[in-house]
């Protein structure tokens, strides 16, 4: 299942950064399109019962967060100065990976209160 998502992720970063190139304005439309991705993989997370059926909304999850991600990264490296750019992107960095620390012990303190719903074992 994670193979998916990783798979969905390497293919929009791969996609978003050929487009990039030769449209700059590209940029908010992909880190539009990868946010109504990542919104309807978390919905369709809800209705999604049996395993094999989890497939679909974990591509869409990565594919999403691939587009986004890399188009908050550019639009935060043009709108800064070239002084501050190292600092912002490091602080981006950073940030990200501490959401990526701390959202599995959040998943896990919802999970523990509310055992039936597994929306919360597969978003994090």
């Amino acid at each position: 299942a994670f193979a998916w998502l990783s798979l969905a992720l390497i293919l929009a970063m791969w996609k978003a950064r050929a487009r990039v190139k030769n449209a700059p304005q590209f940029l908010t439309k992909a880190a539009f399109a990868g946010n109504i991705m990542m919104f309807s993989s978390l919905a369709l997370h809800r209705w999604m019962y049996a395993t094999w059926t989890i497939f679909i909304p974990l591509f869409l999850l990565g594919f999403g967060y691939g587009l986004s991600e890399l188009a908050y990264q550019t639009i935060t490296s043009l709108s800064t100065s070239k002084k501050l750019q190292g600092s912002m992107l490091g602080s981006l960095s950073s940030t990200t990976a501490l959401a990526r620390a701390v959202a599995p012990l959040v998943a896990g303190y919802l999970f523990d209160a509310q055992p039936e719903d597994l929306d919360y074992a597969y978003t994090a």
